[in-house]
């Protein structure tokens, strides 16, 4: 195990969780909501502490776009295995995304639902004018409103966009792949092979399919609030599907700059196929909570769910016998809460992006 995080209240944790867990006059639900928060804000104050050098606390290495993928492999490796993260990881968040999912799937008392809905769009800032329906009444669970649709009209899909945006979030990273790892945010690297769960050269004779071209990279958070359904950004033929089982870490901004290679711990769908300038890539990544993904042109898949081997890890990859052809704005699928849509994409290299990391962004937008 690292010692890269450990700091005074690393060396304070395994002294307190299980004092913690024994107080008896404390019910299991208040010591686990307790251990939940400590452990997140932890995590989250690594970057504070970290950013403030000491001679006895020097700064961690960052990684650049200039760092080979051997030192970012490692970096990820260590920041993996430092203790705040584990403990982070070795709470329960699978079991209790099933848990939620079943609460939120549960057909409840009309009045109760009404109360949920409306609670939950005024804690996390839903536009309920633009939902289909609008009226909290017309929903018959908390679920359905996680995957509620939006008035006809109210996204426009710009039609002389390459690329439009895909889904309703915030854009966490854009940006062309200079070689080694992904980026979640800038700074904060992940696997592609792991992420794309194969063996795979990101150049010439791997997914680069044509000359002039290099390969692009666009991550969309989408918050609790925010519509839940993901859409085509572009014309192209999804030809393979890629169901990777994981964990359902949270993907917020802050977890995301504080845990190094999250996306390939997390469960997640990879579709890949090609569109006019080559290679394309979706992927939409599961989150805490329901952590369901829904596929339209993919009716069998079911996700949050243990595997045939009954595990919650591994990797089923098909060809499409049918491929499946795809135009701007056109559903793709829909997440059960608050997620990430990954894309990456072969272009012409040079291609400059008009938006900017931590951007507000909505589907049927211009992109590229």
């Amino acid at each position: 195990m690292s010692l890269r995080s450990w700091s005074l209240s690393s060396w304070f944790t395994p002294l307190f969780v299980p004092l913690l867990l024994l107080l008896p006059p404390w019910s299991f639900f208040i010591k686990f909501v307790l251990l939940v928060f400590i452990s997140t804000a932890w995590i989250l104050a690594k970057t504070s502490s970290s950013s403030h050098p000491t001679p006895g606390n020097p700064s961690p290495h960052l990684c650049k776009s200039t760092c080979p993928t051997s030192c970012r492999d490692g970096v990820i490796a260590a920041d993996q295995a430092s203790l705040l993260v584990c403990l982070y990881r070795a709470l329960p968040w699978v079991v209790i995304s099933r848990k939620f999912g079943e609460f939120a799937e549960r057909k409840l008392p009309p009045t109760i639902v009404v109360v949920l809905v409306w609670v939950y769009a005024c804690l996390f800032g839903c536009n309920l004018q633009e939902a289909d329906p609008s009226s909290v009444w017309d929903y018959e669970s908390l679920g359905s409103f996680f995957r509620r649709k939006l008035h006809p009209g109210s996204r426009p899909v710009n039609t002389s966009s390459r690329i439009v945006i895909p889904a309703d979030g915030t854009l966490t990273f854009c940006g062309a792949y200079t070689g080694g790892s992904l980026q979640q945010v800038k700074g904060v690297f992940y696997s592609l092979p792991k992420f794309l769960g194969r063996k795979v050269e990101p150049g010439p004779g791997g997914l680069l399919q044509k000359s002039g071209t290099c390969l692009y990279q666009t991550v969309i958070y989408l918050c609790p609030g925010d519509y839940h359904r993901f859409h085509s950004p572009a014309r192209w033929r999804v030809e393979e599907r890629t169901h990777i089982w994981g964990e359902l870490l949270s993907v917020a901004p802050p977890i995301l700059k504080n845990v190094q290679g999250l996306f390939t711990l997390n469960e997640r769908v990879v579709l890949e196929g090609t569109w006019r300038f080559g290679y394309f890539g979706m992927v939409a990544v599961g989150a805490t909570n329901v952590g369901s993904i829904t596929i339209d042109c993919l009716p069998g898949l079911v996700t949050n769910s243990k595997n045939k081997y009954g595990t919650n890890s591994g990797v089923e990859r098909r060809k499409l016998t049918n491929p499946v052809d795809l135009m701007p704005g056109q559903n793709v699928g829909n997440f059960s809460f608050g997620s990430s849509i990954v894309l990456l994409f072969e272009a012409p290299v040079g291609l400059e992006f008009l938006t900017s990391s931590f951007q507000k962004v909505k589907y049927g937008e211009h992109f590229l």
